[in-house]
Formats: C-alpha cells, structure tokens, sequence
C-alpha cells in the first residue's frame, strides 16, 4: 500500500481569494492590465498613433508587472529575491562557516632568525 503524504500543505492547498487566484495574483493581475491600459491611451492621447499600435506598446509594461508579482524563485517572490541579494550585499560575509579553512598561528617565511637580528640592529633595536 502507497500512501502519498502531502510534502507542503500550504503548496498543495493555496487560499483562494476569487476564481481560484490568490489574492497576490489577483492585484498583480489588476496591476499590470492597468498599466496595459494606461500606457495605450497615453501614447493615442498624446502622439496619435492608432489605438491597435498603442495596445501592443503597452504589452511589455504589462508582461513586467506580471512577472515581477507571480513569479517565484526558491519560493521566494522577485521582490523577496532582491531583498536577500541586497543583505548578503551589505553583511559582506559568508552565510555558512566551511571547515576546510584551519587558520594557523605560525606564519612561514623564508627569512632565516640571522636575517630578523641583522635587521634589528640596522634599525638601532638590537644590543
């Protein structure tokens, strides 16, 4: 007997806000269909150009809405993503320790202890 256990509830069964859309997809969906509309009777307004032409210029403000609101990385939104990219920016550090990296106490050198004492008297330190 196969029993599928659910491995993400909140995956599996999203809240619904309207006709199966969440409530994220509904206003980036608002959003960028006024951004459609927007941009299309701007440029018939104020250039002239026929209102088909206007309509395909409004597409790519559109697509960008869209995108930026429903697509997901690593179940993050773009916005999230940008987020973290700008943190690890600032901290300037790693987010894991590695344990191949042993830091030693002695540093070598190819300078012999002659060549330290016959520096330090140079300087005047020495005798």
């Amino acid at each position: 007997m196969k029993i599928d256990m659910n491995k993400n509830f909140e995956e599996e069964f999203r809240v619904t806000f309207w006709k199966g859309l969440t409530a994220r997809e509904l206003v980036t969906g608002i959003l960028a269909l006024l951004a459609s509309i927007g941009t299309a009777v701007f440029l018939w307004y104020f250039t002239g150009i026929p209102v088909n032409i206007c309509v395909y210029a409004g597409l790519p403000a559109m697509l960008l809405i869209g995108w930026a609101g429903i697509y997901q990385y690593q179940g993050m939104t773009v916005f999230q993503l940008l987020k973290e990219i700008r943190y690890m920016g600032k901290t300037k550090e790693l987010a894991s320790e590695a344990g191949e990296y042993r830091e030693t106490a002695a540093v070598f050198t190819m300078r012999g202890s002659a060549d330290r004492a016959g520096r330090r008297r140079r300087r005047g330190k020495g005798m």
